[in-house]
């Protein structure tokens, strides 16, 4: 969506370019200085800050000029930003209102009730129908072994 310029602005990402280009060397401090101004920076872009960070704890870094225009900047980042969440929020509203009203035809293909008449459909197609001609004498023996595997009460076991 619109993050794209919005991960630009983190203290990692410039922190990495900041060093890459020499602007430690080239403003005469460390890279730790140009990273604690720099962070400073970022927060206000977010924050409607003053840009009043200085290196050596005394002037400024940025003239009025650079300061006016930073707070400019700072409205458009924070415009985009807002409508980031803004789009997020539809999304997850969107993405809410489909599930609210797809949920009954969903139900039907995923729920339990979808799931029992898989199973259903499953045991029935195991089954097969017994015709007159399948009773044959297999059949009859077939049926027979089933019985003679059925549990049996002995004589001695029912006086007990």
């Amino acid at each position: 969506m619109l993050s794209g310029p919005l991960l630009l602005f983190n203290p990692w990402l410039v922190s990495l370019e900041q060093g890459r280009h020499g602007v430690a060397a080239a403003l005469g401090t460390d890279q730790a200085g140009v990273d604690r101004v720099t962070a400073a920076m970022l927060g206000d872009l977010f924050l409607n800050g003053e840009f009043a960070q200085s290196l050596d704890g005394e002037a400024p870094i940025l003239d009025a000029t650079e300061r006016s225009h930073m707070r400019d900047v700072g409205g458009l980042v924070r415009t985009l930003l807002l409508l980031e969440v803004t789009a997020l929020v539809v999304l997850v509203l969107a993405a809410a209102l489909v599930v609210a009203v797809e949920r009954p035809r969903l139900g039907q293909r995923f729920g339990a009730q979808a799931r029992r008449a898989r199973e259903r459909k499953r045991r029935k197609s195991q089954l097969r129908v017994v015709t007159p001609e399948d009773e044959s004498d297999e059949f009859i023996r077939s049926v027979q072994r089933d019985l003679d595997a059925l549990p049996t009460i002995e004589e001695r076991d029912r006086k007990t």
